[in-house]
């Protein structure tokens, strides 16, 4: 595409980074909490609740840029960058690839640093190289967006494939959020609630 089209991608990558800074900053404390734990069921139990609250984090955010998000850009930006809110869409996949497939790669770190982390980006990596070969002189920025939101996505499922079917004691049902993990978070959030409310009252 056209360098226009270039810094219009850009604003749309930047406010996927703007999401992924959570993930991150979760990631760096949760490598060392892991690393400290010798059961891998129990790492998992962990890897569950984490995983619900970034996608849970993740659907609100994402909400907010699909409600506000064209109002947004057309305001700081101006209408020559309101293709970013579309490309945006387009880039929602890749969003919960890109999140959730970090944290488990940290998991993944926190046994040893495997050398399959280092392997497993190498399939998506070609395949996004491929899919951007064919999408983008057709769909320009849009096209672009597509190739992540696939890439990121099968990163993920490659390093839950690799896992799970090295450690079949292990299943895959240990990530799926139960009703309690729920009601943590409701209590957690109801405690916050609180004490905001308690700091205001002073």
């Amino acid at each position: 595409g056209t360098f226009t089209q270039v810094g219009i991608y850009t604003l749309a990558v930047n406010f996927v980074d703007v999401i992924n800074i959570s993930c991150n900053t979760i990631g760096a404390v949760l490598l060392t909490k892991l690393t400290s734990l010798k059961s891998d069921a129990e790492a998992l139990q962990i890897m569950r609740k984490i995983f619900l609250m970034i996608s849970i984090f993740n659907l609100i955010a994402i909400l907010g840029m699909t409600g506000f998000g064209y109002w947004i850009i057309k305001y700081m930006y101006g209408p020559a960058y309101l293709d970013a809110y579309l490309a945006f869409l387009f880039l929602i996949p890749a969003i919960f690839g890109l999140t959730l497939g970090a944290l488990f790669n940290t998991f993944l770190w926190s046994k040893g640093f495997p050398i399959f982390t280092i392997v497993a980006p190498i399939m998506p990596l070609i395949v996004k190289a491929v899919v951007n070969y064919l999408l983008i002189p057709r769909f320009s920025l849009f096209g672009a967006s597509l190739a992540s939101s696939v890439a990121y996505p099968l990163w993920l499922i490659i390093l839950l494939i690799w896992y799970f079917g090295k450690n079949k004691e292990m299943h895959i049902s240990c990530l799926i959020p139960l009703k309690q993990d729920f009601r943590e978070i409701r209590a957690n959030i109801l405690l916050v609630k609180q004490k905001v409310m308690s700091l205001n009252l002073r």
